[in-house]
This record gives C-alpha cells, sequence and structure tokens, in this order.
C-alpha cells in the first residue's frame, strides 16, 4: 500500500482523461538500486486507480456524483488490482460476471435493433449480467491511499498541466554560423589536407537545443517510432 515509495504516472501512451494530452510520457518516481519488479508492477497498479479516481473527482466537480462503480473485462481477474481500486476510489466495486462484457453489450443493443426487445433497459434486464461480487473499502480504517494520491495529483498536474519548459544553449550552439558551407564542388581542407586526401565535413545549421521535460513529448524527435506497416 504505497510503501515501496514508488508513485508513477501510467501515460504510456498519454493520457485520455482528463487532461486529453496523447503528448505525455510515463513518469516513474522513487527508484533507487534496491527496487524490485514487483514493486514497480504495483507502483504501475496503483498509478491507474489514481487516474481512475481524478477521473471520478472530475465527474463530481461537474456536478455528476459517482457512488458506486462497475469493473469489467479480463483485469477482473487480479484481485490485488480490485482491492487497490476499492481502496483508492473509496467506493463499492461491482465485478460483472460476464467473460467478454462488450461483446455482451453489443448483442443487447443488436436485440433491441431486431425488435426482440422494446428498448435497451428490457434488453440488459432479460440479458445482462450479474454482479459477480463487490469490493469494498474498510469502513473503520482510515483511507490508506489519501496522502499518496495527494502525492500523485502534484505530479500529474506538474507534469501534465503545465506548459513544456523549453530553452536553448548559450552561443554559438543556439545560432548558425555565420560562414555558409561551401559547396561540393568547391576545394575543401581538413586539418590542412585537400578533401581528396581527407574526410569531407559539411558544418550543417546548429539547431536550438529543446530541453525535454519528464512528462511531456516536448521535441517530435522523441516520440515512439511508428512500426513499418506489412
Amino acid at each position: 500500500m504505497g510503501g515501496h515509495g514508488l508513485l508513477a504516472l501510467d501515460w504510456h501512451s498519454g493520457n485520455r482523461s482528463v487532461l486529453m494530452d496523447h503528448e505525455l510520457s510515463g513518469v516513474l518516481v522513487g527508484l533507487t538500486l534496491a527496487t524490485r519488479p514487483e514493486e514497480i508492477w504495483r507502483a504501475l497498479l496503483e498509478a491507474t486507480a489514481f487516474g481512475a479516481r481524478t477521473v471520478v473527482e472530475a465527474f463530481t466537480a461537474a456536478g455528476v456524483p459517482v457512488d458506486e462503480l462497475t469493473a469489467a473485462g479480463g483485469l477482473t481477474a487480479n484481485r490485488l488490482l480490485l482491492r487497490i481500486y476499492a481502496d483508492v476510489l473509496r467506493r463499492p466495486l461491482h465485478v460483472l460476471d460476464a467473460a467478454h462484457p462488450a461483446a455482451l453489450g453489443a448483442a443487447i443493443h443488436a436485440a433491441v435493433a431486431a425488435g426482440a426487445y422494446p428498448d435497451v433497459e428490457a434488453a440488459s434486464a432479460a440479458m445482462g449480467a450479474r454482479h459477480r461480487e463487490t469490493w469494498r473499502p474498510d469502513p473503520a480504517a482510515p483511507p490508506p491511499y489519501d496522502d499518496l494520491y495527494a502525492e500523485y495529483r502534484a505530479l500529474h498536474d506538474h507534469f501534465g498541466r503545465e506548459e513544456p519548459t523549453s530553452c536553448t544553449a548559450s552561443a554559438p550552439f543556439a545560432t548558425a554560423p555565420t560562414t555558409p558551407p561551401a559547396p561540393v564542388d568547391q576545394e575543401v581542407r581538413v586539418s590542412g589536407k585537400p578533401a581528396d586526401q581527407a574526410q569531407l565535413h559539411h558544418r550543417q545549421p546548429h539547431r536550438p537545443v529543446q530541453r525535454h521535460r519528464v512528462g511531456r513529448r516536448a521535441d517530435r524527435r522523441l516520440r515512439r517510432p511508428r512500426r513499418a506497416g506489412p
């Protein structure tokens, strides 16, 4: 429960809610030589729960109360994840008894479209999955993740809401050279030797140096290369 000393932002593919910024990248804070792999794994699980709490709090701030949540899909097989979510969100977490809830939802809407049921509510009552189990936070214990969540929000807002900072290097690296590169057909001497006896170097104008802030892809060159198609 946060005892590993790690804190993560799970922005491996950007952040959809609430920042809506696909340029964001992940952050892992608190690594030491003694950090174990399972501690990193748990910190990432906690980060997803903290992200879900951020979304829930955004709904609440907008006047849409969230009293309970429903979990579905393959991740519901991870009981540690369900325990973390219940403790972080501080709300009942119902787990659907359905192996493929997305396909089930599509079938419910298809049944309504085909006229088998008058509306989605009726189709859901007849075809929908029931709750397999419910995870609840311990009401007698103080909220265990509140302090860690406060640290997460500070990290979240610092790297996600602020504009990336960039600076340029001091001269001469930030400015282009005053002497243009020599044409290829012009004799160039390198270290006192003609070009045909030494490696020919063409000096390219220097570009401003982009300082990349952790948590944001400020420079396009730092983006992940796209995988080539077949």
